[in-house]
């Protein structure tokens, strides 16, 4: 069983993580990111991951006070979280192969992204 305290540090961090996307949302002109945050597809990435944050948020502050609903589906809602945080990481890599091929015409190796193998 999960205990009190890894929730309330799971709950600060997403708390922190939604922060960011919001954060980021609601850039000012004078930002480095403000051109960035204005493509529409990169702000709908970022308004699903702040969506998704909220979601884990909820569920984890749930389990903490013991709420019914998620006590009885304890094996559903952990399926749940985990295809919320798988889609939360490959979100980041979409961003991130969109944001490359949009702003820099492809990935390179100048990114050090490490999609070569390491001989």
């Amino acid at each position: 069983m999960i205990n009190r305290i890894s929730i309330i540090l799971l709950i600060i961090l997403l708390y922190i993580f939604a922060l960011t996307n919001y954060a980021i949302l609601t850039l000012e002109e004078h930002d480095p990111f403000y051109i960035y945050s204005l493509d529409n597809i990169i702000h709908l990435f970022y308004q699903f991951s702040l969506i998704l944050d909220l979601i884990l948020l909820l569920i984890l502050i749930g389990m903490l006070f013991n709420i019914k609903f998620i006590k009885s589906n304890k094996k559903n809602i952990l399926k749940l979280m985990m295809i919320i945080l798988i889609i939360l990481v490959l979100l980041i890599w979409v961003e991130l192969i969109y944001s490359s091929i949009k702003f820099y015409g492809g990935i390179g190796n100048h990114q050090n992204l490490l999609l070569e193998p390491i001989i």
